[in-house]
């Protein structure tokens, strides 16, 4: 089974922890059957895409400018806006998904990048 999850590597929450002991419990193969691809959306001035893979973890980095949250819902009146200001981090997830064909998506976390996963998932 393969399965598609966002990831971040800021350690400063619980979902990050837990997260981040599922991997190490994945790569240390006691369930052969498992693979994991952990989408990092990293901001960078210049879009780039790169994987990084070991035995059944792979880390798939995104780099794409992505406005800050603080700035983006200022002035905004729809959902729709939102969506519409995050459309390259919603591609960028969607590539990954179309590349990878995973058998599950696992939302993973509380933040806009994870509702952006959501998104990209439902499309």
């Amino acid at each position: 089974m393969k399965i598609l999850t966002n990831i971040k590597f800021v350690q400063t929450a619980g979902i990050a922890q837990a997260l981040f002991s599922f991997l190490d419990f994945v790569e240390e193969g006691k369930r052969g059957d498992i693979q994991v691809v952990g989408i990092n959306i990293v901001n960078k001035k210049k879009e780039s895409y790169r994987k990084r893979s070991k035995k059944r973890t792979a880390i798939i980095s995104i780099g794409l400018k992505v406005p800050p949250i603080s700035k983006t819902i200022q002035g905004i009146l729809r959902l729709q806006d939102i969506e519409n200001r995050y459309s390259k981090v919603i591609e960028g997830f969607q590539r990954a998904i179309r590349e990878e064909k995973p058998d599950l998506i696992l939302i993973n976390g509380t933040y806009y990048l994870p509702w952006c996963l959501l998104l990209a998932a439902q499309r």
